[in-house]
């Protein structure tokens, strides 16, 4: 913030609260739309001061995370395989092109079916959502750029072998490629999450609880676990990048530069 001028301050939440505010005013807007943001506020507080709250937080986080972590893990492996080697990914285009394409919502009585209605279906729903966004994130980044010939036949002029090709050459070039995926699939982990909760009959969760507050007109408690929901999703995001950051931060660095 040191040396930057005022017009240079990020004023994006100001300005929406101030929206916010305005447009609840006078009847602008019914209360059944949009809640006023002092009560939204207080709604925020008085949840947080109970236990079941923050049990809805961590199962919601749970689950997410949980089907994040497993879609990374067999993901990421099989999308650099795919686009290392592009012979295997020749055949499995179609049947790949074609599976992704269906939404995970309408595989909702599968996963039921196949899972039933706790937990491990609600990870199934986010593991396939996640999936194969990161699968396709995988494999641009495995194909490389085009200077990649070049740079592995001279690490192979010094008798590197080939997992010291992937490791130094393949593996650094994907990298900003699959954790681009990585945030996109943290976002969509907690958005299908919350639908799963929802819908397939979750006990707990803060997808049930905002459907709740939806049923009973709370409109307040509403847009306050809104608000909770979008924090973490924010901070998702944030962790990737983080890890971004660490991985590579020439990257950063030079985005950085470009932004200031």
């Amino acid at each position: 913030m040191k040396g930057r001028k005022w017009w240079q301050i990020p004023l994006g939440i100001p300005v929406l609260l101030l929206l916010w505010f305005a447009a609840t005013r006078d009847g602008l807007v019914s209360p059944f739309v949009l809640a006023k943001p002092e009560l939204v506020w207080r709604a925020l507080v008085n949840q947080g001061t109970t236990g079941a709250l923050w049990v809805d937080i961590g199962m919601t986080t749970y689950r997410a995370l949980s089907g994040l972590l497993l879609s990374a893990i067999f993901g990421i492996p099989l999308g650099l395989f795919l686009g290392y080697v592009s012979q295997a990914y020749r055949h499995v285009a179609l049947p790949l092109d074609i599976i992704r394409s269906i939404p995970s919502a309408t595989l909702f009585p599968v996963f039921i079916l196949a899972f039933g209605v706790g937990n491990a279906s609600k990870v199934a729903v986010v593991f396939y959502g996640c999936f194969f966004l990161i699968v396709m994130a995988s494999i641009y980044g495995g194909r490389g750029t085009n200077d990649r010939p070049k740079r592995i036949q001279m690490v192979k002029s010094l008798r590197a072998t080939q997992s010291q090709v992937f490791r130094y050459v393949v593996l650094p070039d994907a990298l900003p490629n699959i954790l681009s995926g990585m945030r996109i699939s943290a976002s969509i982990a907690f958005v299908l999450v919350v639908v799963t909760e929802m819908f397939l009959g979750a006990n707990n969760g803060l997808g049930k609880r905002i459907y709740d507050m939806y049923l009973s007109y709370r409109i307040p408690d509403l847009y306050a676990d809104l608000l909770l929901l979008g924090l973490l999703g924010y901070f998702a995001n944030a962790a990737v990048e983080r890890i971004n950051r660490y991985l590579n931060p020439s990257a950063h660095a030079a985005t950085s530069d470009r932004v200031s």
